[in-house]
């Protein structure tokens, strides 16, 4: 399994960004997946109220291959960064 980090793209316009306002919302996730497409699912069903399509498309969050998990063979969440109001 790879371990991808996804967060949200720099530069949104206010209007068309999920994580504005920046509170209940998750800004940073880690995951094991097979691939990016794997790994953009796994983020959006641990997402917060910034939405599922903030991690599914790649105009809202980027998707990075940061290494390799040396367990499980299940895709999973490992880490989310998460503001709270």
């Amino acid at each position: 399994m790879n371990l991808y980090l996804l967060e949200p793209n720099d530069g949104l316009p206010y209007e068309d960004n999920p994580w504005e306002p920046w509170f209940d919302k998750c800004f940073g996730v880690v995951v094991a997946a097979n691939n990016e497409d794997e790994a953009r699912i796994e983020a959006s069903e641990a997402s917060s109220d910034e939405g599922e399509d903030a991690w599914l498309k790649s105009e809202y969050s980027t998707c990075v291959l940061i290494g390799t998990a040396t367990d499980g063979t299940e895709r999973r969440t490992i880490l989310q960064s998460i503001n709270y109001a």
